[in-house]
């Protein structure tokens, strides 16, 4: 998301900010601390949920996931299902929030949630916040996703009627609060995409400007901050190594691993895993500073950064391959530039021994400061030497000279 948008949408909730100051149900240090104490008994209602879901499905583990992370947000304290706070909202009425992590809902997932909804029902409503015209959904666009395919796919109104609406809980939360608990709930799934975290809490440091270090927001988060250093640092990545993360590029099958898949065209996709961007980004650092462009003025950096990222996926490397040869390449960087050795001109703009001086002026401009002062040495000790000589009698002198005599 863009500076632009984040401020688009802090002036848009401006109103939700002031009456959260109001927000009872956490106390704003416990916010701040991310610790959200919960009694026997709830923890005792969330297990029987868990139970009754089946522990090993697909809608337990994002039930649990919801529980952690409304736990290290502090963002409500759940309480057992039929609680008057929560409401039903129309679906129209439901939009989606500006700082969800989670860009992509993988339609096999979704799939399998939507039966589990449909045989089971909804026992953990969404969270919601009011906006200006829409209420805004927190936590729970999965879920409000599965309640739409339930209404489309109704034949008879008596059961369109019944996915109209969705359970939900609606809060008065800040916006950085919203991108906390988005935070929290992600990070206990193991398949959020990194960028997607990365980014998450590069707008989270926008949003709490306190939160300048990656050890406050490792505090807040319950991470580790040797993760948020690196998430960071993705964060902070040129783009492209961000879509090496987000997009990669698809590869044909390896056809000794296709399970019996026939089809010559099969195609996966494979991505850079966040300890390879990082390596990546060292890679177009390192080339950034040698700067110059490519012939379609593309920086010399990003195309080669590019194809490096390319070469890596189409050959499947892991970390130490990655690692390996960055640091190859960058050590290649730092070497002297043989080429010009080898055409008989020396890299310094002059060249000095015991019997002479050998000043290249064309190499002047390019003389840097180390240089600088070895040439003015050299040249200060050879005016030393001339001044040291005596005076040579000239030729005028010995001219009066030999007509006196």
């Amino acid at each position: 998301m863009t500076a632009k948008a984040v401020k688009h949408r802090a002036v848009k909730h401006r109103a939700v900010k002031h009456d959260a100051v109001r927000h009872s149900a956490v106390k704003r240090s416990d916010v701040e601390n991310g610790a959200v104490k919960h009694s026997a008994k709830q923890e005792a209602v969330m297990k029987q949920i868990i139970q009754k879901i089946g522990p090993n499905t697909r809608l337990a583990q994002l039930t649990m996931a919801n529980w952690k992370a409304e736990k290290t947000a502090g963002l409500v304290k759940p309480t057992a299902v039929g609680d008057a706070g929560i409401a039903k909202i129309p679906l129209e009425q439901l939009d989606d929030s500006p700082y969800q992590l989670r860009h992509d809902m993988d339609q096999d997932e979704l799939a399998e949630l939507t039966r589990s909804i449909r045989d089971r029902g909804l026992l953990n409503p969404i969270l919601v916040r009011r906006g200006e015209k829409m209420y805004e959904v927190i936590s729970g666009n999965r879920r409000l996703g599965a309640y739409r395919r339930l209404q489309f796919a109704a034949k008879a109104d008596a059961e369109r009627q019944k996915y109209d609406a969705i359970p939900a809980r609606v809060l008065d939360v800040t916006d950085d609060q919203v991108l906390l608990f988005g935070i929290a709930e992600n990070m206990f799934r193991a398949e959020i995409s990194p960028l997607d975290a990365a980014l998450g809490l590069g707008t989270l440091q926008k949003l709490k400007p306190a939160l300048s270090s990656a050890a406050k927001i490792a505090e807040i988060t319950d991470l580790r901050p040797k993760k948020v250093e690196r998430l960071l640092g993705l964060a902070a990545s040129p783009e492209v190594v961000q879509k090496g993360v987000s997009d990669g590029i698809k590869v044909p099958v390896d056809p000794d691993n296709k399970d019996g898949d026939d089809d010559e065209s099969a195609e996966e996709t494979r991505k850079l895993d966040l300890m390879s961007a990082l390596q990546f980004t060292r890679l177009h650092q390192a080339l950034s500073k040698k700067g110059g462009k490519t012939k379609d003025g593309k920086s010399t950096a990003d195309a080669q950064t590019g194809a490096a990222i390319t070469r890596a996926l189409k050959e499947d490397w892991g970390l130490r391959d990655v690692t390996l040869y960055v640091s190859k390449a960058i050590a290649k960087l730092a070497a002297p530039d043989n080429k010009r050795k080898n055409r008989g001109r020396p890299a310094a703009p002059f060249k000095k021994n015991a019997r002479q001086l050998v000043i290249y002026y064309g190499q002047l401009d390019a003389i840097s400061d180390v240089q600088r002062q070895s040439l003015l040495k050299a040249l200060d000790e050879i005016i030393q030497k001339l001044n040291q000589r005596p005076k040579s009698t000239t030729l005028s002198n010995r001219t009066a000279a030999r007509k006196t005599g």
